[in-house]
């Protein structure tokens, strides 16, 4: 999917998205790549997981099982604080 044409049309304020799609378009027209939106949405939530000291201490100070407790109980409220972020980012 051509992202540059798709975004074309979202308000003003959306050029940092727009400039992102046009570089990942280039990257996958130069490469043979096809990056999609999804592939930015894992990465921006696992950069937003990374980002947070209370995930280091719990990788840090707990065993493997407790550590994938807290993460599901919290996986399910990420989409929303994502998209908090992004409205309040336009």
């Amino acid at each position: 999917m051509y992202w540059g044409a798709a975004l074309s049309n979202e308000p003003t304020g959306c050029s940092t998205l727009l400039q992102f799609a046009v570089i990942i378009d280039k990257i996958n027209e130069k490469y043979g790549t096809n990056f999609t939106e999804m592939d930015k949405v894992l990465l921006q939530m696992e950069n937003d997981y990374a980002s947070q000291d209370k995930w280091h201490s719990y990788a840090q100070n707990n065993d493997r099982k407790t550590f994938m407790l807290l993460f599901e109980k919290t996986f399910q409220t990420w989409p929303l604080l994502a998209m908090n972020r992004m409205r309040t980012s336009l």
